[in-house]
């Protein structure tokens, strides 16, 4: 890909992300190509349809969070700092939500999910050797948890979505810790 249209897709990309969290995944498409300073012509070249821009924005949020995991330590509290990151990442972007429930890309989603889970796996298993984590703390719960984080937030004021997933996290890692 050419430098300026590498610069165009990561404006749309950018936009995107900015105006879902914003305004919601049910908005004119127009309105991101607007943001991002391209055409509607050059938006459709590089994402064919909503789907397709969500999918990728979401394939962005999850290549910055392993890229965040490979820094931080393994262990119990590189978990909830990975959990904590996570879960602000889920406040900014949460019409993201929205938008994956729409998409028909079922697989390619489910490859993007288990990459989170992967992740965090990886942590949660350094809690558990390190008896600092419940043992019978699973991966399946990763997925509930990464489940519930993302349902019910709607796009509005961050700062309440952050509010309500910080303490989502919270209880989470209570109920987790062994005591």
């Amino acid at each position: 890909m050419r430098a300026d249209g590498q610069r165009n897709r990561e404006a749309i990309l950018k936009a995107a992300a900015d105006v879902f969290a914003r305004d919601g995944f049910v908005i004119a498409l127009d309105r991101i190509a607007v943001e991002a300073g391209v055409g509607r012509a050059t938006l459709y070249r590089n994402f064919s349809n909503r789907s397709v821009l969500a999918l990728a924005v979401f394939e962005q949020n999850v290549s910055r969070f392993e890229q965040l995991a490979e820094k931080v330590p393994e262990t119990p509290r590189g978990f909830r700092f990975m959990l904590d990151a996570l879960a602000e990442d889920i406040a900014a972007h949460a019409a993201l939500g929205q938008a994956l429930a729409f998409t028909d890309s079922g697989d390619e989603l489910g490859e993007l999910r288990d990459r989170v889970v992967n992740v965090l796996d990886r942590f949660r298993s350094a809690g558990i050797d390190a008896g600092e984590l419940r043992v019978d703390f699973c991966r399946d719960d990763i997925a509930l948890l990464i489940d519930t984080l993302g349902l019910g937030l709607q796009p509005g004021a961050r700062e309440q979505r952050a509010r309500y997933v910080a303490r989502m996290v919270e209880l989470f890692c209570a109920g987790t810790t062994r005591r």
